[in-house]
Parts: C-alpha cells; structure tokens; sequence
C-alpha cells in the first residue's frame, strides 16, 4: 500500500513538472495595465534592439525595413501608439505576463515582463514582447523589469 502512494505522488509531481501540465502555464499570456495589444512586427522589417535587450520605437523611423520590403505595412498610427519591446529568453515552454505603467507625473514608462518558465525540458524559447501602448512623448524614459519564476 505505501509503494502505491508513493508512486501514485511521484506521478504527480512528475505530471505538474512536465512542459504543459504545470498550473502556472495553464492559459494564454496576459497583458495588463497600459497595453493597448501584443504586436507582431511584419517580417521584413527589423528590429535595432539596444545592447540591454530593449525596443522603443515612438515613429516608423526607430524601425529599420529589409531591401524590398513594400509588401508588408507596419500599420502602425505612431501619432497615437508607441511599440515598445524587450527580448527575452527562456526554457522549455512559458506563459508571459506582460504590464506597463506609463506615469505621467514623473514623465516616465514602466514595462515589467513576468515569465513563468514550465518543466524540465532543454528546448529554448524566444519572445520580442513586443506592445502597443499609448503613444510616449519624446521627454519620457522607460524602464525596464524582467522576472523570471
């Protein structure tokens, strides 16, 4: 009886271990706060991410194009969005939280980027965390959290 039990619990931690089976990954990444929507960058269009990992673009200038790309429009109306964006790793399989708080008192932007990385799996993960928000008037700074759980 007691072998039972016991394998019975060590099926449940493998279970709740495993990619897709842990409950911190049940559901769709969420976005909270000043986020308008996740964006998705057209493929012939680059990102010039900074050294640290971070992306603002307030104008379709901050975004550099590919030769030859005029078939995919970014879309973007920058008068009344900014796109701004943090590139993370990680692995096996995450659901990311994604929040930003634009703090017009001190003229600045907070974007903090949770991800709850799943399993044991070696498999690496990517994501741009890429959002539209508001648009961010020239004199405002953003600041960057990322956490891993």
């Amino acid at each position: 009886m007691t072998k039972k039990i016991l394998l019975f619990v060590l099926g449940v931690i493998i279970i709740s271990m495993s990619c897709s089976k842990s409950p911190k990954c049940w559901g769709e990444d969420k976005n909270n706060g000043d986020i308008i929507e996740s964006y998705s960058l057209p493929s012939c269009y680059y990102l010039p991410i900074q050294e640290d990992g971070s992306f603002l673009a307030r104008s379709e200038d901050d975004i550099d194009t590919l030769d030859g790309c005029t078939s995919s429009p970014l879309q973007i109306d920058f008068s009344k969005y900014s796109l701004i964006g943090f590139s993370t790793e990680f692995q096996c399989e995450a659901k990311i939280i994604r929040e930003v708080q634009i703090d017009h008192k001190n003229k600045q932007c907070s974007y903090s980027i949770t991800i709850n990385e799943c399993g044991l799996c070696k498999s690496m993960g990517f994501s741009d965390n890429l959002v539209l928000i508001p648009a961010l008037p020239q004199d405002y700074f953003v600041v960057f959290k990322v956490e891993h759980k």
